[in-house]
């Protein structure tokens, strides 16, 4: 969906993170791996 989309979902749920990446499309597990897998990692550590 469309960043502002994404911002209307993540304002509607509470304790919710939006992390939005640029260049990239549905896939950000594909088109932005590094990043995208930082992301979780550091997700993970933080909610373990």
């Amino acid at each position: 969906c469309p960043p502002s989309q994404a911002q209307r979902m993540h304002d509607g749920i509470p304790n919710s993170e939006l992390i939005i990446f640029e260049r990239c499309g549905h896939y950000p597990f594909y088109e932005v791996p590094d990043e995208f897998f930082r992301v979780v990692s550091e997700w993970f550590k933080k909610h373990n």
